[in-house]
């Protein structure tokens, strides 16, 4: 029994940036970072329970010093 009849490798995901690029190439680990990203925004906007903009004044709220700074 080999791999391909185990995984379906078209669905296979990690969020090991180093092993997509070792195991899959680096076509891989972009999308894998694109999605990585999407989903670290995506938690930032919505974790208050409401949306918020992740623009200056979204960022305004932030208690992050290194991103008030920024501002």
């Amino acid at each position: 029994m080999t791999y391909y009849q185990i995984f379906d490798l078209c669905r296979i995901y990690i969020n090991n940036i180093h092993r997509m690029v070792q195991i899959f190439g680096i076509g891989s680990a972009n999308r894998t970072l694109i999605r990585e990203i999407n989903r670290i925004f995506l938690d930032y906007m919505t974790y208050e329970g409401v949306y918020k903009s992740c623009n200056r004044f979204g960022l305004k709220t932030n208690a992050s010093p290194l991103q008030k700074n920024n501002i």
